[in-house]
């Protein structure tokens, strides 16, 4: 199979009220009953996970047998909120929908167990459940993240919006989207210009304009100004309410794999790296990939073959094995 196979679509709620999008992708044939969940990261939405050639990451997974979901989180074009202005939170991404979007995988599979593969903020959303020992943390088998630290450098961020003043500014306007904004002048803009995202060569021209109209989102004040917080902080645990203390982080409770690119200018390789040194429990590993950037480790023209090797032998490996790879690591 060289791509995705055509997705079923579905929805489910939150307890706040939103209306949230599924797509699953089933395999020709199954070889492990545990689904994977696919989550998004910030101002993207699950198409980066099987819009790139031959179906990305999740053409590799189904190739290899495996059922996969992707979410579309609140805020997406495909999602519907409770009511007009609803305010949209990344806090709310973390603690509400992810939790929800695994609930209703496990339902829908009548599974018991999930595995979950994060980009970006989603990675970084997986670590979360994982550090606030939510109970669904139990539920995951193992994850894969790629592009997600624990800290941001600073200096990826406007200087405005690191002010406080300027990001309390900015969230007095969490209700307001700018709407469209990057798909509209995405396609206008050269590839050269998102230099954190793309790196020469890595993507074609007309993966690059679909990525622009069919995988990115429209971003929010209030999301804005969280991230504004957490770059201060050094410290991803700001977006859950109550996580970020004084003590160490401790470590995830599922085997984990952290995949970054080397050329990433947005999640840099260093802020990976010291996050698997950090939160990563015994039974995880890490992958730094020479010439890849933030976007392109998804939509590339070879990552379906470079990036969803690791996914796929990442999540097909029995825990036993994934601890032995790890330690000689």
């Amino acid at each position: 199979m060289t791509h995705a196979p055509t997705p079923i679509d579905a929805t489910f709620s939150t307890h706040d009220g939103w209306r949230l999008a599924l797509r699953r992708f089933r395999p020709a044939t199954l070889v492990d009953d545990v689904p994977v969940l696919c989550v998004h990261g910030h101002a993207t939405n699950g198409w980066s996970w099987y819009g790139g050639p031959r179906g990305g990451v999740v053409g590799a997974l189904t190739a290899a047998g495996r059922d996969v979901w992707t979410v579309d989180l609140r805020g997406a074009a495909t999602t519907t909120p409770p009511r007009k202005g609803a305010t949209v939170r990344i806090a709310d991404k973390a603690g509400v929908d992810l939790p929800a979007a695994i609930e209703a995988v496990l339902a829908r599979t009548g599974a018991s167990r999930v595995d979950l593969v994060g980009h970006s903020l989603g990675g970084v959303m997986i670590y979360l459940l994982g550090l606030a020992g939510h109970p669904l943390a139990a539920r995951v088998r193992r994850a894969v993240t790629v592009g997600s630290p624990l800290a941001v450098a600073s200096d990826v961020v406007p200087a405005p919006l690191r002010a406080r003043a300027a990001a309390k500014a900015v969230g007095l306007l969490g209700r307001l989207p700018v709407c469209g904004l990057a798909a509209r002048v995405g396609h206008r803009a050269p590839m050269g210009a998102f230099g954190t995202h793309f790196a020469p060569g890595r993507t074609d021209e007309g993966t690059y304009a679909r990525f622009m109209k069919h995988g990115v989102t429209d971003v929010f004040g209030a999301e804005l100004s969280e991230l504004a917080a957490w770059v201060r902080a050094k410290d991803a645990r700001v977006l859950w309410p109550g996580l970020l203390t004084s003590r160490a982080p401790g470590r995830l409770p599922f085997p984990t794999r952290f995949v970054v690119g080397a050329d990433d200018g947005l999640t840099t390789a260093p802020a990976v790296t010291m996050t698997h040194r950090v939160i990563g429990c015994d039974a995880s590993d890490l992958h730094v990939l020479p010439g890849y950037r933030h976007a392109d480790i998804l939509v590339g023209k070879d990552a379906r073959a470079d990036v969803g090797e690791l996914v796929v032998g990442w999540l097909a490996a029995p825990a036993s094995a994934a601890g032995a790879e790890a330690a000689a690591a």
